[in-house]
């Protein structure tokens, strides 16, 4: 499982037990202030309502009243009778509260739901047995409504008063107001809805923050990740920026450790190649100085050894300084300098360069484009110029007489490049040599002069191209001939 996937998995699972706890937190809160508001109300009215039947009782025989009361078949019609209110999203269609009215001894006088609880002995439930002693009682119980439905509902009492003969105040019974939780029912399914809405988008919201955020903390990580793999790979890519962070001291640490082993290898490496290539050279010049320390050798063998003394000497530095060459490039990450080139131009100047090689051994040389290929590329001139200069000294020194080089350029839009191509009529690569004539030193005899070049130029070529973003690679043609593959990224081109 990669980093990414852990990220995400460990993202999702903190959203979402956030978001179940924070419903779960929210909800238990949610339904005890819908009761609490629900109460209040019912408080303002049972008061209301109480002052109401107080001020419609006599001073004197007020028990007697009490049972007696018109107020509770006002209220009774009331109940039957449909109303239309539109509250907010809902429609109140009935009246939905009940109103009993008990006497001093908590039996109950009054009753709005038909009547069905008078005479019943209230003065045990906690809204009467509190109000008949002057306090506020409030009681949740479930009952069976008029319609034989156990309902929850939600009872507040308050006390009746009346003064006695001496102007005291004194309780005469007790009026309670009550409500089914029924009522609440829809408001809280609504807001449960509204919750888990919101209880979603915002742990959507959240997991794109935090995924977010965390893309942008562990880039740096991808980035080194893939400068990492392409250095596995043996790719030429710039080290990804350094942050002033953790990370950035961990990309800093890796490229210092990269350079250090690239330095050590290149290092055993250069000493290596070039003791093992400077071997014949120094052993022909050798043996050309001990042969010319006899007196009596000819003048003429004497001038043709010491020929052969300058030729070893010219070969063992153009093998150091190419050599030089292709370790200062292998140890680039980019280039140095970037330049637009107009492709017409370079093309006729690379085509001048082997006018006079041609000339002599009678050779066809073309240098062409497509009609639909970029006129600029980008990259640097010089090494660019060097690549394909190889290649095509490459093909003059394994093309017979009469023979054909072409130097042709093209795009492959599928695959966003920019194709060089140089083909040859030469006799092309031995199947033993196919897969090693990308290494260093590695040459094969030319057949004008039977020596060996310093086999440093193919691995340049791949250099170059692995330093543009690009590649490089040398296969046989379909019949005789060798083609030269050069490419660079689309984006490095550009059409006018």
């Amino acid at each position: 499982m990669t980093l990414r996937i852990k990220v995400l998995v460990i993202l999702i699972l903190i959203c979402l037990g956030g978001g179940y706890l924070g419903y779960n937190w929210v909800n238990d809160n949610l339904r005890p202030q819908f009761l609490r508001i629900m109460e209040d109300g019912m408080v303002d009215h049972a008061f209301v309502l109480a002052r109401i039947i107080e001020s419609s009782l006599p001073d004197k025989g007020h028990q007697q009243a009490i049972r007696h009361l018109s107020f509770g078949k006002v209220l009774a019609r009331s109940r039957n009778q449909q109303i239309r209110a539109r509250i907010y999203e809902w429609e109140k269609r009935r009246l939905n509260f009940r109103v009993y009215v008990t006497d001093a001894r908590g039996i109950v006088r009054m009753d709005s739901e038909h009547g069905n609880a008078v005479g019943q002995d209230y003065s045990r439930w906690n809204d009467v047995y509190l109000a008949l002693r002057g306090k506020y009682g409030a009681r949740s119980s479930r009952e069976q409504n008029s319609r034989g439905k156990n309902v929850n509902a939600m009872y507040v009492g308050l006390p009746l008063y009346k003064k006695d003969a001496k102007g005291h105040k004194k309780v005469i019974g007790v009026l309670t107001l009550s409500k089914s939780k029924a009522s609440l029912t829809g408001w809280a399914e609504r807001a449960q809805a509204k919750l888990w809405q919101g209880v979603l988008l915002g742990a959507l919201g959240l997991f794109l923050l935090a995924w977010f955020a965390t893309q942008l903390a562990l880039q740096p990580i991808f980035r080194l990740t893939q400068y990492a793999r392409a250095i596995t790979a043996g790719r030429r890519v710039p080290p990804p920026p350094i942050s002033s962070d953790e990370i950035g001291t961990l990309t800093q640490s890796f490229i210092e450790m990269k350079e250090s082993l690239w330095q050590r290898q290149d290092i055993e490496s250069f000493v290596t190649q070039l003791t093992h290539e400077l071997k014949s050279p120094i052993s022909a010049i050798q043996g050309a100085a001990e042969l010319l320390e006899d007196p009596e050798m000819p003048e003429k063998t004497r001038a043709r050894f010491m020929q052969n003394i300058k030729e070893q000497t010219r070969r063992m530095n153009d093998i150091v300084q190419r050599l030089l060459t292709l370790v200062s490039l292998e140890q680039k990450e980019e280039l140095d300098k970037k330049e637009d080139i107009e492709l017409d131009p370079w093309l006729k100047d690379l085509r001048g360069r082997f006018t006079t090689q041609a000339h002599k051994k009678n050779i066809t040389l073309l240098a062409t484009r497509d009609d639909d290929t970029p006129t600029h590329l980008t990259g640097e001139r010089f090494l660019l110029e060097q690549a394909i200069a190889n290649l095509l000294q490459n093909s003059f020194n394994f093309t017979p007489k009469d023979g054909h080089i072409t130097l042709h350029i093209d795009r492959s839009p599928e695959e966003q490049r920019l194709n060089i191509w140089v083909t040859d009529t030469g006799p092309g690569i031995p199947d033993y040599a196919i897969d090693r004539v990308l290494e260093r030193f590695y040459s094969l005899e030319h057949p004008d002069t039977d020596s060996k070049g310093t086999g440093l130029g193919l691995p340049f070529v791949k250099q170059v191209a692995l330093l543009h973003g690009g590649d490089f690679s040398i296969q046989n043609g379909p019949e005789t001939g060798t083609i030269a593959h050069f490419w660079l990224p689309q984006t490095d081109a550009k059409r006018t």
